[in-house]
């Protein structure tokens, strides 16, 4: 068996996965049968002291196995063990790391949060709690121990894709109600920051998760981490491959180094959550596929390969054998569920020994569910005052809008992101301007070879505009800020600074004049969290300004506006535990930006943590929408009103189409700011796919939703709106996508009147 690789790999990384000894050192261990597994009847492993699981994504045995870009995966197989008939049990990603800690998969789907799928079941988690051992989740990219966020960062429902990192979508112990109504369970969620310190002195738990992010566990997630056919000049996602590859290295080399790994029992296992087949065995028909999976033991065997068919009930069980906790759900049926005894050193009797690999077709999803105009199940078709009028779309590929601004009701643009047919893995920018008689695409500039993407926009009344998103470069992984002006005749890029040597981007920019511009976003900071990030243009060049920091754990802004010459941005701090607040800022006499101090939003009945996506000025004051959360409860819409007269703080009570998956990604305030529009989506179930939301309100009246178009649902898919502006009582446009047959395709929705809606 050979083994090469054509990318230098630094050598302290495989040190300790390539050296050690090569007998095999368990004999002196005695085999135990831990107490209430009786269904392992002649089962015999080893106790061990520590085990810890790293889960990686979607991807086949044969395309892992002997891939020269994952050399340190294939090096840990051929020195250490490998299970080479592993199957995966569920569908989607998160529903496999359920069936690994609970034995069965309770029909978890990732098209839903975590608080929308709350398992009431036992778990490993919850077993080790009450034997006093100990377990920790270790998720890259988690901003604070116990975030019960959906991502992070946390605008990650809007279009086009917004930026994420981590995501509860491929983790699965908040589904756990265990965990995640508990906040000291909740805390053992921690930064994977955390493992290496854990490792080096020694107080790795007993069982550990490992959960990378969405660059370093093969999935992919833009802007960062998007892989592409020019990647090492390869047809396929080696890009993506590699960089997992190398963070599994640096995990290992982490614990095989620390003091725990030298003493007693210890393991490391890799495996994937998904292939891309329906195999499977032991029971789970149908399975996703066959998977790579490689276990690494400290005192257990070296060089083997055991072609007995297993699967992610197989590794529970194992677990649970091996650190002495009951078998639970389909880990108790021994006949089809195959402990991995030999891989950690262990023997299992021929009665163990009968399940077949088995193959059948996926089933089917949900049916589709009937549902109204505002895309609410049930009821009848209600007529909407918003109509769906044609807009640009680039090739057959997915195409977005997220944003849209104009300076009349005849000069309008709306900015986004598209795939070109004839680099598809690139994403690239899109603008489309309204003329008071249709859209038309009006060509952009790119400046990075792997992702573009526009996500704010601002038109000036001299005919001019700006919009702002970021990029990066092939084979790159930081993103850096993109700032594009119009000039009347063309798109071109403006130079624009990146103060953090990591990520760099924008979501929002404004001007109040052609020698004033503001854009705001955020930066990784050294320290790993994000900080809040402000640009000016003087009209000669875009500086960073300073940004008050309040944050323990990171700030955002996500959104920028005026009133008059005054210039406010919205976003979140970030705090060491929940909840997190909302920020609002302003421009000081300095040039930088202060904090100015609002209560804390409160939904459910208690301190919520809250996300004002969307900031806009009006002569009376600031409009704030977006959305806040409790605990471990879901999102309710959430929109606030600042008065420019006393500056009070007036929460409104906006409607929420669903329990707890509502969001606002933008609000337009009409003619005085009185009243206002506010655009977003919701999550329907069954199906689980998002709908548009459109709610219309204003502070005396209150807030109604607004039937609105759902063309995505013609495919079963998603409509999203990112964007909304008005130009009056009778005048406005919202913008998104929606899912077509071929992929996502520009949304653009008009509202002609009546003038009062609701009420």
């Amino acid at each position: 068996m050979a083994f090469k690789s054509s990318i230098p790999i630094a050598a302290a990384i495989l040190t300790v996965a390539l050296t050690g000894p090569v007998a095999v050192a368990h004999a002196h261990t005695k085999p135990t049968t831990s107490a209430g597994t009786a269904a392992w009847a002649g089962v015999r492993i080893p106790r061990y002291q520590h085990i810890t699981v790293i889960a990686d994504v979607s991807h086949d045995f044969g395309a892992i196995f002997h891939n020269k870009f994952a050399p340190v995966i294939n090096r840990l197989a051929h020195r250490y063990g490998l299970a080479s008939r592993y199957f995966t049990t569920s569908d989607p990603d998160v529903a496999n790391i359920v069936a690994m800690l609970a034995g069965n998969s309770f029909g978890v789907n990732d098209s839903f949060p975590y608080w929308d799928e709350q398992i009431h079941k036992r778990s490993l988690l919850s077993e080790l709690d009450a034997k006093g051992m100990t377990w920790k989740a270790y998720y890259q990219g988690l901003p604070y121990p116990g975030y019960l966020g959906a991502c992070y960062p946390v605008r990650c429902n809007g279009t086009p894709d917004a930026d994420t990192f981590f995501t509860y979508k491929h983790e699965g112990v908040a589904n756990f109600a265990s965990v995640a109504g508990n906040p000291a369970e909740a805390r053992k969620m921690v930064p994977a920051t955390e493992l290496a310190t854990d490792a080096r002195r020694g107080r790795l738990p007993n069982f550990s998760l490992v959960i990378p992010d969405e660059c370093d566990d093969m999935h992919g997630g833009p802007p960062w981490c998007e892989d592409g056919t020019s990647s090492y000049h390869q047809p396929n996602d080696n890009h993506l491959v590699a960089g997992a590859d190398a963070y599994i290295g640096q995990v290992a080399r982490q614990i095989m180094s620390g003091p725990q790994w030298r003493r007693g029992n210890n393991a490391l296992v890799i495996t994937f959550t998904e292939g891309d087949t329906s195999a499977g065995c032991c029971g789970a028909k149908p399975g996703t596929g066959r998977v790579m999976t490689v276990v690494v033991t400290s005192h257990g065997p070296r060089g083997l390969v055991d072609s007995t068919p297993y699967n992610h009930y197989s590794l529970l069980a194992t677990i649970q054998h091996a650190l002495g906790v009951p078998c639970l759900q389909h880990t108790c049926d021994a006949r089809q569920v195959i402990p991995m005894a030999r891989l950690f050193g262990g023997t299992a009797s021929a009665a163990t020994l009968l399940s077949k690999s088995q193959d059948s077709k996926r089933s089917a999803g949900p049916a589709a569910t009937v549902r109204d105009a505002a895309g609410r199940p049930g009821g009848a078709a209600a007529k909407s005052p918003w109509v769906q009028v044609a807009s640009p779309n680039l090739g057959q590929n997915d195409n977005s809008l997220g944003a849209v601004a104009g300076r009349s009701a005849s000069d309008i643009w709306a900015v986004g992101d598209y795939l070109p047919a004839s680099h598809p893995d690139v994403t690239s920018t899109l603008a489309v301007h309204y003329d008071g008689h249709s859209w038309r695409h009006v060509p952009t500039p790119n400046v990075g070879t792997g992702l573009n993407q526009l996500l704010g926009v601002t038109a000036l009344p001299d005919g001019t505009a700006w919009a702002v998103g970021d990029f990066v470069t092939a084979g790159g992984r930081t993103s850096k800020t993109l700032i594009e002006h119009w000039n009347g005749h063309r798109w071109s890029v403006v130079p624009s600074p990146n103060p953090s040597g990591q990520e760099n981007l924008l979501y929002s920019v404004v001007a109040t004049g052609d020698r004033s511009a503001w854009a705001v976003g955020a930066e990784l900071g050294r320290s790993g969290a994000f900080l809040a990030l402000a640009e000016h243009w003087n009209g000669h060049r875009w500086r960073a300004v300073p940004c008050r920091q309040p944050g323990s754990a990171g700030d955002f802004l996500y959104s920028v506006t005026t009133i008059g010459r005054r210039v406010f941005a919205s976003g979140q701090e970030f705090t060491d535990a929940a909840p997190d607040r909302q920020l609002v800022m302003r421009l000081t006499s300095s040039g930088g930006f202060a904090l100015k101090d609002l209560p804390r939003a409160q939904a459910f009945g208690a301190v919520a943590s809250v996300s004002p996506f969307a900031i806009a000025g009006s002569p009376d004051g600031l409009w704030l929408a977006g959305s806040a959360r409790s605990g471990s409860r879901g999102y309710q819409t959430f929109v606030e009103r600042l008065l420019a007269t006393s500056g009070r703080d007036g929460q409104q009570a906006s409607k929420n189409p669903t329990p707890q998956d509502n969001y606002l990604w933008s609000i337009a305030p009409i003619g005085s700011g009185v009243t206002a529009w506010a655009v977003g989506n919701d999550i329907v179930h069954p199906s689980g796919t998002f709908d548009s939301l459109i709610e219309f309100g204003s502070a005396s009246a209150g807030w109604t939703i607004v039937p609105s178009p759902n063309p995505g649902l013609a495919s079963g898919g998603n409509t999203i709106l990112g964007g909304v502006v008005a130009f009056g009582a009778h005048d406005a446009w919202a913008v998104g996508s929606f899912d077509g047959a071929n992929g996502r395709r520009t949304l653009i929705l008009h509202f002609s009147g009546p003038e009062r809606i609701g009420h």
